[in-house]
């Protein structure tokens, strides 16, 4: 079998785009360099994300992937780590649950705010994104729990504001060195996260990105403290249940469950996680997962019929 080229491996990273690829070809061809050494002196990646993806390909061992912007996310910051092998495995499933759709929307889903879900769906807009598809982390808790940021400062305007009529969809922000990842954030607080989210709205706003992206992660607020969860529900393709061990009560999970299956909301199955309390930090992020991915329990568990 011929060895992947070097450039697509910095695409399925995420690191470069075709284009981007094609430059650096053209300029290593002209400077006679290796890949690496043209990618890095063009300024599309650093001496770090080389030698990582060197690491991957030659199988030696790498602790950290360098980016211009350092995400507190295993997936990002440790890639051949545990944790984020147990996010790649996840990703597969959402993968194969999806059916080989190209284009989808998936919400995070839990009883609790407490279960992790800003870390998870930050960790699954990675994931996809370093295999080259184009994918949105969208922050439709619109609540003051949403409030936090989602890897690295917040845009003042977002979801609210385009759900709202005061700005036009098609914004998002990137993250430097992973070309296929945007992220649209909550926005400023709402009186009325509800009315804002009724109906199709958040649909028709999801929509309007279908050219630039394939996949959206959608962060939703917990499903025990309002409605909306179950509005956003109505309005994605499928859902993954999220629990968090010695958090989450079988009872609370059951229903949540019960109330997505009322609704005829696809549900691909339940994420089971240890949760490391949220730590201070200067980015807002709400703490990181242990353990990510104990387990992956398909909705509805073994002997209980839907």
């Amino acid at each position: 079998m011929a060895m992947e080229r070097m450039g697509d491996r910095f695409v399925r990273a995420g690191l470069l785009t075709q284009a981007q690829v094609q430059r650096v070809v053209e300029f290593q061809a002209a400077r006679n360099l290796r890949f690496g050494q043209a990618a890095v002196q063009l300024g599309f990646v650093s001496d770090q994300m080389v030698s990582a993806v060197l690491a991957e390909q030659y199988q030696y061992e790498v602790s950290t992937l360098t980016r211009p912007i350092e995400l507190p996310l295993a997936i990002a910051a440790d890639p051949f780590g545990q944790e984020a092998e147990a996010i790649r495995q996840l990703r597969a499933r959402i993968s194969m649950g999806m059916e080989g759709q190209r284009h989808f929307s998936l919400a995070l889903v839990s009883p609790s705010a407490e279960a992790g879900c800003a870390y998870l769906a930050s960790s699954l807009v990675v994931a996809f994104a370093q295999i080259g598809r184009n994918a949105l982390l969208v922050n439709a808790d619109l609540h003051a729990s949403g409030q936090r940021e989602m890897m690295g400062p917040a845009q003042p305007t977002g979801l609210s504001s385009m759900l709202a009529g005061r700005q036009p969809p098609g914004a998002y922000r990137t993250i430097p060195g992973i070309a296929a990842l945007g992220i649209l954030d909550a926005g400023p607080q709402p009186p009325n996260p509800a009315e804002l989210l009724r109906d199709a709205a958040l649909r028709r706003i999801l929509d309007s990105y279908v050219d630039a992206f394939e996949i959206f992660i959608v962060k939703t607020p917990a499903a025990n403290t309002s409605g909306d969860a179950l509005s956003i529900a109505r309005q994605v393709d499928a859902c993954l249940l999220v629990a968090r061990k010695d958090v989450t009560l079988m009872s609370e999970l059951e229903e949540t469950a019960r109330l997505l299956e009322s609704a005829n909301v696809k549900v691909l199955g339940t994420v089971y996680n240890e949760y490391a309390p949220p730590e201070p930090r200067a980015d807002g992020l709400a703490g990181r997962l242990r353990g990510l991915l104990r387990s992956w329990l398909p909705w509805p568990p073994a002997g209980r019929g839907r």
